[in-house]
């Protein structure tokens, strides 16, 4: 590492304890921290809040979905059928409830739809030829959490203080694009115990030696600060100036890895749109040396 390498941190807390304005959080690995409320609200993202509702159709929920990012959210939807599921409920059925005409139609419906989920998630990679997305169930054990959500199944969808639902008549075009930078983030007033958030950071490093323990380091935020980072937690952090190993890829392989980067910081080399002036001031540039 050395100054001036970029370095970007995303976390996922659970509110496990609100002792004033002290707020202790579990993360998705299981370690404690404590946060002030003040910071929370402003550089953290909700998925349990949201100051509006939205109407949307199924297309624009999907299109909600892979734009999250690596955003937490928490997303309502219709599980998959299985096998185990149907004949539960067909052992449940008595004789009477298929002579009527509309047990008969809620009970057909339900064997079709499958069961309403509701899960608090981050993406991973959407699919759109296939029409769903790989997700990470934050509340399921650290060892099982990868999820597939199938894109016509969303009922509705909380991200970034907004709630969106399905419907039949769509008000999404009617509102004003979303604030990244908006702050609070969230009604401060809701806050409690079992919340889920979702922050992300982007540091340079301005300071720290090999055998530094602690690292100064420049945050772009919109406070600016310098703060002192441990060692080995910088180390966690995804880099964009830092590697290991280098491929050899085409050139659809390399635009699929720029829109899979999602929120992580990177470094991207690509040649500049040559413009009308840059021919212009070289071929000056050559006339005048002649």
């Amino acid at each position: 590492m050395t100054k001036g390498d970029f370095f970007s941190c995303h976390q996922y807390m659970k509110v496990t304890k609100i002792d004033g304005t002290t707020i202790t959080l579990e993360d998705d690995k299981g370690k404690e921290l404590q946060i002030d409320k003040e910071v929370l609200v402003s550089d953290s993202y909700s998925a349990d809040h949201y100051d509006k509702e939205v109407t949307c159709n199924m297309t624009e929920l999907s299109e909600i979905l892979q734009g999250a990012n690596d955003t937490i959210f928490k997303v309502e939807f219709h599980k998959k059928v299985d096998d185990k599921q149907i004949f539960e409920k067909l052992e449940s059925v008595k004789a009477a409830d298929i002579k009527d005409e509309t047990k008969l139609k809620n009970l057909a419906k339900s064997l079709i739809e499958g069961k309403d989920t509701t899960m608090i998630a981050h993406l991973v990679q959407s699919d759109q030829h296939m029409g769903r997305s790989l997700v990470l169930d934050l509340e399921a054990p650290a060892t099982n959490r990868w999820r597939q959500v199938d894109h016509r199944t969303i009922q509705s969808i909380i991200l970034r203080n907004v709630k969106y639902t399905l419907g039949k008549k769509s008000t999404l075009s009617s509102q004003e694009e979303p604030k990244f930078n908006l702050r609070p983030k969230w009604d401060a007033k809701k806050l409690k115990v079992g919340n889920w958030f979702s922050e992300c950071q982007y540091y340079q490093l301005e300071n720290g030696g090999p055998k530094d323990e602690m690292m100064d380091v420049y945050i772009y935020n919109e406070s600016k600060d310098n703060y002192q980072v441990p060692k080995d937690q910088l180390i966690d952090m995804y880099s964009g100036t830092l590697y290991e190993s280098e491929e050899k890829v085409t050139r659809t392989e390399m635009v699929e890895t720029l829109l899979n980067a999602k929120e992580c910081v990177f470094t991207v080399t690509f040649r500049k749109k040559v413009q009308a002036k840059d021919i212009e001031d070289i071929l000056s540039s050559i006339k005048t040396d002649a």
